[in-house]
């Protein structure tokens, strides 16, 4: 495998994505800093505005956790580059509750996934429940989240420094309630022709949260892509995203590794870059892979939308 140039390609202003910038879907996990994969660096002097909307539907019954919840979040972030780097500054809007998707969910389990959840099939559509590990409540509401700062280096594997600031009201779990740091750093590799690899790898330090207990200090998480560029203006990307639990749920199932799938449809267009995506967790069990497609919404699609400045 040969290393790709991970510089903008100048003969073209939008190419598609080959690796997304999303973490694990699951709502304790959104509540604290992940750093984001991402494509190229943008050259010198130039900017980016990305706009990112995640619906996620997630059911969870296990010992005091429960989980039910639909959570939209509409995430934007502003890109500069520099002659060194590139900085990253983003803050999400989150509505959380109850949601409308809980019928389209039984009939996923149904018909796609052939998958059955009691405890899913006897609670009403729409019903918010919100309890953590440690019994701690969480309201429904909608507000901002946690604003995040991040500055890649223009050096090989773009080494990137986050920070993220605790804007957000833990009460909704718009975010942990405390600072956290990130280190991350990325590669990618041409396969075959028209096939690309990523591997992104990060290690972040979460500070105790204000509301809840039990906060691991430290949280290693890493993402695979494999992207096929079907023509130069398209992509169609299955990636994995692994991240170790952020706090201690005391349930061996909830603590192994969290992990997702992701296949997505990514399309460049003289104006931007538009992404589609849908992310699935243990359903994907049924294909016989459960053991490392486990923790995370039990659906969400996103929608992703780039465009320099």
């Amino acid at each position: 495998m040969l290393p790709i140039d991970l510089v903008a390609d100048t003969q073209q202003i939008y190419r598609p994505d080959i690796i997304l910038p999303i973490q694990n879907t699951r709502g304790i996990n959104q509540a604290y800093l992940r750093p984001l994969p991402s494509g190229p660096l943008l050259m010198p002097g130039e900017s980016a505005e990305d706009w990112q909307l995640l619906i996620q539907n997630e059911f969870r019954s296990a010992f005091t956790t429960f989980e039910d919840a639909e959570t939209w979040r509409l995430h934007y972030t502003r890109i500069i580059a520099t002659e060194g780097g590139e900085w990253h500054i983003s803050l999400p809007l989150i509505h959380r509750g109850g949601g409308v998707f809980d019928p389209f969910i039984n009939w996923w389990h149904q018909n796609i996934a052939n998958h059955f959840d009691a405890d899913r099939e006897a609670t009403s559509y729409g019903n918010y429940t919100y309890r953590l590990h440690d019994g701690t409540r969480i309201s429904s509401g909608t507000g901002i989240g946690d604003l995040t700062l991040a500055y890649s280096l223009r050096l090989p594997g773009q080494p990137q420094i986050s920070l993220k600031l605790p804007t957000g009201n833990p009460n909704y779990l718009f975010g942990s309630g405390g600072i956290d740091l990130g280190i991350s750093a990325q590669k990618t590799w041409r396969l075959i022709p028209k096939f690309d690899f990523t591997a992104h790898a990060s290690l972040v330090y979460q500070s105790p949260s204000s509301l809840w207990n039990s906060t691991h200090p430290w949280a290693p998480n890493y993402t695979l892509a494999l992207a096929y560029n079907q023509v130069k203006s398209q992509s169609w990307i299955l990636q994995y995203t692994a991240e170790s639990t952020p706090v201690d749920n005391h349930q061996p199932y909830l603590d192994q590794t969290n992990g997702i799938v992701t296949l997505a449809f990514s399309q460049a267009t003289k104006n931007g870059t538009w992404t589609y995506w849908l992310s699935e967790d243990g359903d994907i069990g049924e294909f016989n892979i459960n053991q490392n497609v486990n923790v995370g919404a039990d659906f969400a699609i996103g929608i992703r939308f780039s465009q320099k400045k």
